[in-house]
């Protein structure tokens, strides 16, 4: 951890305060093994072979046994096996976020549950500067490693509701697939409080979530549970826009077209069935029914 990115986190009561460290130990110019502490509220997180984490001790840290078999499987698995249509998927989602950030002057970015880093690779390519933040630190050690030290990217291992974010700090926000795992609206209402307060005033939110399509329509509930028993909420475009009401939005589309025939075509395609994909899901009917995710861009 380098000392230089202390500047990104403050008191998670307040954000008035920073956090300071108690180094234990140094390795080159990093802070390799120590504390990070609030001296207003006495908070603290652990940094361990430079990772700063935020995450009280799994048997205390209050996660139903669901979440906590995930964040072990996401600890012991750093990628999952991926089919060419779910590598497509993928890309379509990453182009589509790095579109509604054209234009942007490299900045700070969040990357709110950053997973194994794929959107956190590509925005450091762009010339950002990424605090990249997820609940399985195997997957930061992961990507810490791809990118081999450079001084743009900081990691830490957090909740996102309760990470020590500094107010009005970060140009942009990147949040793909994470705010439907909430199983509640106030927890949901809380994470986007939460990310709000972090962007600086006309910060770009870029926000996936899980689309109430026709198909998931003919299954009934709007909720449900993976195999892995991890919650998950479907969004219609109406309550996407509702819980998004303290932003601007700006764009609200479509992404990965599940129209019937099209699903395999799509991913066999290259470039091409990318943008086929787009074109597709745009704004309109197609992307109600058939898309699986809404893919959101909206400002502070």
């Amino acid at each position: 951890m380098r000392v230089s990115s202390l500047r990104h986190w403050a008191c998670p009561r307040d954000g008035l305060f920073p956090l300071r460290p108690r180094v234990e130990a140094w390795r080159q110019d990093e802070i390799w093994r120590g504390k990070l502490e609030c001296g207003a509220c006495g908070i603290c997180g652990a940094v361990e072979e430079g990772l700063p984490s935020f995450l009280p001790p799994i048997e205390t840290s209050g996660l139903e046994d669901a979440q906590k078999l995930e964040l072990s499987r996401r600890n012991q698995v750093l990628m999952m096996p991926r089919t060419g249509r779910q590598m497509h998927d993928e890309r379509v989602e990453e182009e589509a976020v790095m579109k509604a950030l054209a234009g942007m002057k490299p900045g700070c970015v969040l990357d709110a549950g950053c997973g194994a880093g794929r959107m956190s690779l590509r925005l450091l390519r762009q010339g950002h500067e990424v605090v990249a933040l997820d609940f399985a630190a195997a997957r930061l050690d992961y990507l810490r490693r791809r990118v081999n030290g450079t001084g743009r990217l900081s990691c830490a291992v957090a909740d996102l509701s309760q990470a020590p974010l500094r107010p009005r700090h970060f140009d942009a926000i990147v949040c793909l697939q994470v705010l439907e795992h909430l199983p509640s609206f106030e927890l949901r209402q809380a994470l986007l409080g939460k990310l709000r307060s972090a962007l600086r005033p006309e910060g770009r939110l870029v926000l996936s979530v899980y689309n109430y399509n026709r198909r998931r329509r003919r299954e009934g509930a709007t909720d449900g549970r993976h195999d892995s028993g991890i919650f998950y909420h479907c969004y219609t475009e109406r309550e996407l826009r509702q819980e998004l009401h303290g932003f601007r939005l700006e764009r609200l589309a479509g992404l990965n077209c599940q129209l019937p025939g099209a699903y395999r075509l799509l991913g066999s395609c290259g470039s091409l069935g990318r943008q086929l994909d787009r074109w597709l899901t745009r704004p309109g009917w197609v992307s109600a029914d058939w898309a699986q995710l809404w893919l959101a861009v909206a400002r502070a």
